[in-house]
This record gives C-alpha cells, sequence and structure tokens, in this order.
C-alpha cells in the first residue's frame, strides 16, 4: 500500500504526500528486516526533504536514515548522524 501511495505521489507531485509514503514504507521495511530497503527509502526521504527544505521532513529523514543504518549494525555511522549538529534542530531551528 505504501508502494502504491510513493507511486502516486511522484506521479502527481505531491511531495508532502510523498515524503509521507516513504516515511511510513521505510518504517515498515524496518519493522519487517528489510534494513538495506529502509535504507534506500531513507535516502530517497533526505533528497526529498533537501529540495523542499521542509524542516520537519529534514529532521525526520536524518531519523529515518540514522535508524536503518542502526538496524544494519552501522552503530558508529547511525550515532554520527543522529548526534552532529543541523541547523534543523533546536535551538538552532532556522526553518520555523
Amino acid at each position: 500500500m505504501c508502494a502504491r501511495a510513493c507511486e502516486l505521489g511522484e506521479q502527481v507531485g505531491e511531495m508532502p504526500q510523498l515524503f509521507e509514503a516513504l516515511y511510513l514504507q521505510a518504517t515498515a521495511c524496518r519493522a519487517q528486516g528489510k534494513h538495506r530497503e529502509s535504507l534506500r527509502l531513507a535516502e530517497r526521504m533526505l533528497t526529498l526533504a533537501q529540495r523542499t527544505q521542509d524542516c520537519l521532513h529534514l529532521v525526520s529523514a536524518h531519523h529515518a536514515l540514522g535508524a536503518s543504518h542502526f538496524f544494519l549494525g552501522e552503530h558508529t555511522l547511525a550515532s554520527s548522524i543522529w548526534t552532529r549538529p543541523s541547523p534543523y534542530t533546536l535551538p538552532n531551528m532556522t526553518c520555523l
């Protein structure tokens, strides 16, 4: 269902809906143990979030990316993603 939502979002160009579908699909993949697929989706989320500069999407994409690396056993990389300073987290939130 999420995959179909992603396809439709891409065809129509609805970025917020596409991002949400990618997020849900990445979360479902992690829950099913499909961590490489989850990582691929998280990377797509980050690309989309960077293109739209939506703060919530940027933070969510970084979280999904870190979670994917974590479940792949790449704990150092996950930690560096989660702890790196970001202009999109408080108190530096610049796109509110």
